[in-house]
């Protein structure tokens, strides 16, 4: 049994692909996994965004912006995953896809299309978005992430509770894909050396 934790920018297109990659080797090998996707809403996210999209990080309205998107695109999230975590998750990949391959423009529009996609009830969705709940759940997320030192998006954490080395937790930084299929063909073998000697393992 593994246990994922995938902090991500919810408007990312790099952590689309890291979301995808991590589905698709669960699936193809069969494991029993619960993901926990992490939307990021600080400045580690701000800024990897900007540097992403070559925009400047010296322009205040432009940073204004971004970091107003992120919020909200958290919030949502967070909203979504009230009505069901894998709900939730369809919601997310299809927000981050249709920003970043469909080039669309973030906007409540685009947000109340997805959710109904997702089979959300809009409604309640906007008033749970608007919720302390949803407020309170997104402050333990970032402290989660603080508490991982999280510093770039996307960054996986893995327990895999089937071997006593790997309950500590693996992290796995930012990294190309390449990088990341190695370190889960590691960890699917049971390779744990790479692991020996280390304090909430990071792979990188």
């Amino acid at each position: 049994m593994w246990e994922i934790f995938i902090f991500v920018n919810p408007i990312g297109n790099r952590c689309l692909t890291t979301e995808k990659t991590i589905i698709q080797f669960a699936q193809q090998h069969k494991m029993s996994v619960h993901f926990k996707f992490i939307a990021l809403n600080n400045v580690y996210a701000i800024d990897d965004y900007m540097q992403r999209n070559n925009l400047d990080l010296h322009n205040i309205t432009l940073r204004n912006k971004v970091t107003e998107k992120i919020h909200q695109a958290t919030l949502f999230y967070k909203a979504a995953t009230f009505q069901g975590n894998k709900k939730g998750r369809n919601f997310l990949m299809s927000l981050q896809d249709a920003i970043n391959i469909n080039h669309l423009t973030f906007n409540l529009d685009l947000v109340k299309s997805l959710a109904q996609q997702a089979h959300l009830d809009w409604e309640t969705l906007v008033a749970d978005k608007d919720s302390q709940l949803a407020f309170t759940q997104c402050q333990i997320d970032q402290q989660k992430a603080a508490q991982f030192k999280i510093t770039a998006p996307p960054t996986t954490v893995i327990y895999d509770y089937s071997n006593y080395l790997c309950e500590q937790g693996v992290i796995i930084q930012a990294c190309s894909l390449a990088q990341l299929q190695t370190f889960l063909n590691k960890l699917i073998k049971k390779d744990y050396q790479i692991l020996l000697d280390r304090q909430l393992h990071t792979l990188e």
